[in-house]
């Protein structure tokens, strides 16, 4: 590399070993704090190891501890092993700063004895900064190292006991009572919940531990800084961004009619307190169609002492009666409905199970069943049902009698054959004259909604589109863009189809809100992230976004000068680099596969052209390479010629008839599709 110092080059070579990012600091030998550097980076394919470009370790402090957890009164013994020697600043630290020393550090290592305090628990952070003295002129420049350690105190005095004293076995339909014992004190506070164990290994639910929870260990919330940034490179987090955009609003697309098919066991028995013995006795009732396990949870709190307990209650009859219903019918259905019965004693008998149905279903055959039941055995009995012609909730009744009387309850959903429809329609009205509308039919009475808007606005017949535009449901920057973009040009047809958005609100409001927002969502090279403190970002909505932000401003809103300034010179870089990519599409039904140049470029140079700053040369290469141009690409290029005033480029470009060109629906990448390439 060369050096030029005083205007005259000096030249020094240095072999680079292994890969990794350096920097090359110069200083005069009379000024070691005069600093000249420069960073740059070395990549070799047999050199570089998934540690090259680490951080570099020599800058960290270890920090040891004598035990794993602490009582309050104990002394931690805390030793530090430093990559050199100093004047080192050690913290104890969570939500705030608790205590700090200055230890002088020899021989690269330093102890520190630390007495525990109560207010330590459940843990601290204790952090420890590294700062290399400056003896002498000759010594490089200052620098640091840092450290940080959790230090753990065991506050197990604080946990309370909790016992639940329950029968293991009980019979569904009846009332138990269940105890729920602490330490002898009154006025512990006391919640029981009992729950289908079926219920909770859906999601593998654990018992709550509020102790753990009000007692686990707690992120240090002091923001530390120095003037050494640079010693050390910056590491960036990984952000997860939440997905989306797929399905939002679909809630009409579910089954309409909602039958609860077993009622499920979930009982709060809400707070509770202790007598004086620390116990409190609690009523539970279990409805009689269940059968099955059910887990026991109680959790107590008395100050700053908190427990958990949990046990587990079967809850069984002698015969078990387990009916295998469908999740739901269709109207006109014919179904089996097995049922199950279990002989859980020892002895033998016989069962009778009759069948009783209300709503729209009816039985087809015997209403009645008799079976013999071995001990500890098992038979099986089907009854046929067939759903009407109708829709709503049939109600299943089974009563079991002979070995055990019993009756079970349930409901099944009877839902339409047909799937949820949506029909539409316009037309006008002129002054003085009447028009008789023809609302359509053939709709289920209680499942239908008809809507009739009126307005002396001709785009009025397409605001059953719009309507579900302004309520796309994620925030992503092309659903935030899509959804206020109409409303710069349709602020009053807005407000007409979707009225509950503007109760409190109106649409100026709804496009500043979409501005400031997008505008946070700007990136350092001037595109824009798909989500709100996300990383990643899609071009074409990043085009997206600028397109609407221009217009918004033409439109007289406020738009940050710098942020449109930045987003153009993202866009004027991005579609220099004509880049292309494998077009297919369907003319006339038959499949074509072409190169084009991509959409986003295109989509760009119109963007640009629109902002007042065309990209003349890169047009011009365009306009004489056609056949990188898709159909719609085409007309977005002539629009850009016409935004220059070259109306001879415009007529040039445009083609002598439209064809179609259907393509594939993405749902990603520059989000293309036939409706909008047409």
């Amino acid at each position: 590399d060369t050096v030029y110092l005083q205007g005259k080059p000096h030249t020094f070579r240095m072999r680079i070993r292994d890969a990794g990012n350096y920097a090359i600091l110069v200083h005069p030998l009379d000024e070691p704090n005069y600093i000249k550097h420069v960073n740059f980076s070395a990549y070799g394919k047999e050199v570089a190891t998934a540690s090259s470009f680490g951080v570099d370790h020599e800058g960290q402090i270890a920090i040891a501890l004598d035990k794993e957890k602490y009582l309050t009164g104990q002394k931690a013994r805390l030793l530090f092993t430093t990559p050199f020697s100093g004047r080192m600043l050690v913290t104890v630290e969570r939500e705030k700063v608790y205590q700090h020393y200055y230890l002088d550090v020899t021989n690269n290592s330093a102890e520190l004895v630390l007495p525990i305090r109560e207010e330590f628990a459940p843990n601290v952070v204790v952090t420890a900064t590294l700062f290399r003295p400056q003896r002498n002129r000759r010594a490089m420049i200052l620098t640091v190292a840092h450290g940080h350690a959790q230090l753990k105190v065991d506050n197990a005095r604080l946990r309370l006991p909790v016992e639940i004293q329950a029968p293991e076995r009980i019979k569904p339909g009846g009332t138990t009572y269940v105890t729920v014992k602490t330490v002898p004190q009154k006025n512990v506070f006391v919640t029981l919940a009992v729950v289908d164990e079926g219920i909770l290994a859906l999601k593998g639910f654990q018992t709550p531990d509020p102790f753990g929870y009000m007692y686990s260990a707690r992120a240090s919330e002091v923001r530390s800084f120095d003037m050494y940034k640079y010693l050390l490179p910056e590491v960036p987090s990984a952000q997860a961004a939440t997905g989306g955009g797929v399905g939002g609003g679909s809630s009409h697309l579910l089954n309409p009619i909602q039958a609860q098919r077993f009622k499920p066991v979930a009982i709060w028995s809400g707070i509770l307190p202790t007598n004086a013995a620390g116990k409190v006795r609690i009523p539970v009732t279990i409805p009689k169609e269940f059968n099955g396990k059910v887990r026991l949870m109680a959790v107590a709190h008395a100050g700053k002492r908190f427990g958990a307990g949990e046990a587990w209650l079967t809850i069984r009859d002698d015969v078990v009666m387990l009916p295998g219903l469908p999740r739901f019918a269709t109207a006109g259905d014919t179904f089996t409905v097995p049922v199950t019965l279990l002989n859980t004693t020892d002895r033998e008998g016989s069962a009778e199970v009759h069948l009783h149905l209300e709503g729209p279903l009816e039985l087809l055959g015997s209403a009645t069943q008799r079976v013999a039941l071995t001990a500890k055995g098992s038979a099986l009995l089907n009854f046929q049902v067939r759903a009407m012609d109708a829709i709503g909730v049939g109600k299943i009744q089974l009563d079991l009698s002979d070995m055990e009387t019993r009756r079970q309850d349930f409901e099944l959903a009877i839902r339409p054959p047909a799937p949820y429809e949506n029909e539409g329609g316009s037309g006008s009205v002129a002054a003085g004259n009447t028009v008789s509308l023809q609302i359509p039919g053939g709709f289920y009475p209680d499942l239908h909604q008809t809507k009739i808007r009126i307005s002396r606005f001709p785009a009025l017949k397409m605001g059953k589109h719009l309507e579900y535009l302004l309520r796309y449901p994620h925030g992503c920057a092309e659903q935030t863009t899509s959804a206020v973009f109409p409303q710069l040009y349709f602020p009053e047809l807005a407000e007409l189809v979707a009225p509950d958005l503007y109760t409190s609100s109106n649409a100026v409001f709804h496009i500043r809100e979409a501005i400031r927002k997008l505008e946070s969502m700007q990136l350092y090279q001037g595109n824009f992230s798909y989500w709100p403190g996300g990383s990643y970002s899609n071009e074409w909505a990043s085009i997206y976004v600028t397109h609407f932000l221009i217009e918004a401003s033409r439109a007289g809103y406020s738009v940050n000068k710098t942020t449109l300034e930045n987003a153009i010179a993202y866009l004027r870089e991005h579609i220099s680099e004509k880049s292309t990519f494998t077009y297919t599409f369907y003319r006339n039904h038959r499949p074509f596969t072409q190169t084009k140049a991509t959409k986003e470029a295109i989509y760009g140079i119109y963007v640009l052209a629109l902002s007042g700053s065309p990209d003349l040369p890169i047009m011009n290469y365009y306009r004489s390479h056609l056949k990188l141009l898709s159909g719609d690409s085409r007309y977005l290029l002539a629009a850009a010629f016409a935004l220059t005033g070259d109306m001879q480029g415009f007529e040039a470009l445009l083609p002598a008839k439209m064809e179609a060109e259907e393509t594939d629906r993405l749902t990603g990448g520059n989000f293309d599709s036939g409706i909008r390439s047409n």
